[in-house]
């Protein structure tokens, strides 16, 4: 069988730029493995979207070089296209939670070889819509790991301050600053989990929201850590009631491990799609990425099985 024809979506500033760095040593490694390639590299925002969309019709698999929001647009661009190409990672970003779930190694020339023998399997995607404060008009954003709404989406619009750091240690300079600005406003949250109509699981003040399809967010802070990427469903982490300063403190490190989950202010459910009502607005991001910092209305959908992704073996 002939080696899969490649797309390789390269974000240069992903990573503090650590991206840009390792293009000779990708396309040296694409080269020596004699299987047909291309480089396209991203210039501005959502570009990587638009490049994924045009080469899914001529490329066997689109590869996102990057962090998790290279991901999240190259995805995105593969959903919104007509071929059959396969979605494939390699973590040059900050924060490479998806990458490190689907055991993509770090390395660049060891991701390449990794991602040319990888298997393809079923990925599930999520679909978040919202309408802000200052209109009425319904915007939408795919997603690859997870949603984030409240804090965790207010730190990590923070973290873009914070780039030059690796992995955890930026996002949480940004939890620092971002603790000082949270208002903690009213949410009502309703859940669909078996095709009935939502039903309400909590109404007060809220800190955040965490619908993942992976396990982590942040580089490494494992807010959903029995999420799983392929079962048809989202994992929900609300962390709701008024949180001091000291309580987060006591909980991050929790979470970081993933033993936040029986907390009391701690709410865990699986579902297949949630909704929450914020009073005067909350910030969104999807994979890191700032979609809005004044969503009033939020809904947020699985799409079972909607990507094949490549998978290293073991």
């Amino acid at each position: 069988m002939p080696p899969r024809s490649l797309a390789v979506i390269l974000n240069p500033a992903a990573g503090n730029r650590r991206a840009g760095r390792a293009r000779a040593d990708l396309v040296a490694e694409l080269e020596a493995s004699g299987a047909p390639f291309e480089v396209l590299t991203t210039r501005r925002p959502n570009h990587a979207a638009v490049l994924a969309r045009d080469a899914a019709a001529r490329f066997d698999a689109v590869i996102a070089a990057g962090g998790d929001g290279t991901l999240q647009e190259v995805a995105s661009g593969l959903l919104a296209a007509e071929g059959e190409a396969v979605l494939g990672v390699i973590p040059l970003g900050t924060g490479n939670d998806f990458a490190r779930l689907l055991g993509v190694p770090e390395k660049p020339a060891e991701a390449v070889r990794a991602l040319l023998g990888a298997g393809v399997v079923p990925i599930d995607a999520g679909i978040v819509r919202w309408r802000e404060a200052t209109d009425d008009f319904l915007h939408e954003a795919a997603f690859v790991n997870a949603v984030g709404i409240g804090f965790d989406a207010l730190a990590a619009a923070e973290a873009a301050r914070f780039k030059w750091f690796r992995g955890r240690s930026g996002y949480l300079a940004a939890v620092f600053r971002a603790l000082r600005l949270w208002p903690q406003p009213h949410v009502e949250v309703r859940c669909t989990d078996d095709g009935a109509p939502g039903e309400r699981i909590y109404d007060g003040p809220f800190f955040l929201a965490a619908v993942s399809n992976g396990t982590a967010v942040g580089g490494g802070f494992r807010l959903t850590p029995d999420a799983r990427p392929d079962d048809g469903l989202l994992d929900l982490c609300l962390a709701a009631g008024p949180l001091t300063t000291l309580r987060v403190f006591q909980l991050l490190p929790k979470a970081i491990f993933g033993r936040h989950t029986n907390e009391p202010e701690v709410t865990m459910r699986r579902l297949r799609s949630v909704t929450l009502a914020v009073s005067g607005g909350a910030p969104i991001h999807a994979d890191g990425e700032g979609l809005t910092r004044s969503a009033t209305e939020v809904a947020v959908e699985v799409r079972p099985g909607a990507l094949r992704m490549l998978r290293p073996a073991g």
